[in-house]
């Protein structure tokens, strides 16, 4: 029993010291809100270097927080004074970012659709006061639905994936989903022929993707029409502003500014069990790129955009920004997301 009780205070101990922290954060100062302003802004994007030949990108993920193999390798160095080999591997890809005119949507006439920009706005009808705070879809499917039925009304079948909340927590913490910024990527490759090849090599497809290389779930005679993301903030009292959504016009996206990306993740730090492989894509910089975000999004607002199509290569290069003149009570952001497949 007392051999039991050392071997957990020890095992207890060495978690502790050897449980990575978060990794270090800046403090960011603004300048008070000026109203002035247009809301047209410039952000730094982080882009593949354009002289990339080397195929597709491999990115692997180890356990359960998109940062801990940093986190781990940071920590491990600290004990010998040289956590700074992480940072400033950290700082050199910020310095790489290329500022990027991102235009507020709201300004486009006629507004941006999805058969056009690949993107669009949807205002839900009558909220109520508890669909506001809703930190779930499920209640609002019905008139998302119905919208798209009216836009696309060959559509027989609607399917909904994973849902994933982004809280105003700063730092990943191992409960909630980190909020990316200025890391413009394709959840799902643009590349028709890449996508097939690679769930060839790897079928054990999961949530959208398999909607992508299987279809539909019950009924093989449907046929995937679109894959459109969905994103909205919710719970929150005013808009959003600090941390938003832009996209990318689906016109300005070319082939030659596609790499395929190809994930792995992995539930541990070692690599020996996987639970999730995916091929998505990343983009170098083109001056071509229209970049569109929508000013002060609200809780009854839908940001809906195209994760996918039958098209090759027409599809929504998307990231999270950093808008800089917000107003100070504005709150952090709180945002759903999830994907949609329309089945016809």
């Amino acid at each position: 029993m007392k051999c039991s009780v050392v071997t957990v205070v020890i095992l207890a101990v060495l978690i502790k010291v050897l449980w990575p922290p978060p990794l270090p954060t800046k403090e960011r100062t603004f300048e008070p809100y000026d109203p002035t302003l247009s809301t047209d802004i410039e952000a730094r994007m982080g882009y593949m270097p354009s002289d990339f030949r080397d195929g597709p990108m491999e990115t692997v993920l180890y356990g359960l927080s998109y940062d801990l193999q940093a986190r781990f390798i940071r920590h491990l160095l600290s004990f010998v004074g040289q956590e700074e080999k992480v940072d400033k591997g950290y700082q050199q890809y910020e310095d790489s970012k290329i500022p990027v005119p991102v235009l507020d949507a709201r300004r486009l006439d006629p507004p941006p659709s999805l058969d056009v920009q690949g993107f669009e706005l949807l205002t839900l009808p009558n909220m109520e006061p508890e669909e506001q705070m809703l930190m779930q879809y499920e209640p609002l499917k019905p008139k998302i639905e119905a919208y798209l039925r009216s836009r696309y009304p060959d559509t027989k079948d609607f399917v909904w994936t994973f849902e994933v909340q982004r809280m105003k927590s700063d730092d990943y913490d191992g409960q909630i989903q980190p909020r990316t910024e200025g890391n413009p990527h394709l959840d799902y490759s643009a590349d028709h022929n890449a996508t097939k090849e690679f769930y060839q090599r790897y079928p054990n497809v999961a949530d959208a993707p398999e909607l992508i290389v299987n279809g539909h779930p019950t009924n093989p005679e449907l046929k995937l029409t679109k894959l459109l993301g969905i994103w909205k903030p919710t719970n929150m009292t005013t808009p959003v502003c600090r941390n938003s959504l832009a996209v990318m016009d689906a016109r300005t996206f070319e082939p030659e500014d596609h790499v395929n990306n190809e994930l792995h993740m992995y539930f541990d730090m070692f690599g020996l069990l996987k639970i999730f492989t995916a091929l998505g894509g990343v983009l170098k910089y083109a001056p071509g790129h229209q970049w569109y975000y929508f000013s002060h999004q609200t809780i009854d607002e839908v940001f809906l955009f195209t994760q996918w199509s039958p098209q090759d290569f027409f599809a929504t290069p998307h990231t999270g920004i950093l808008v800089k003149n917000c107003p100070e009570e504005f709150e952090s952001r709180i945002s759903l997301e999830c994907r949609i497949g329309l089945f016809a």
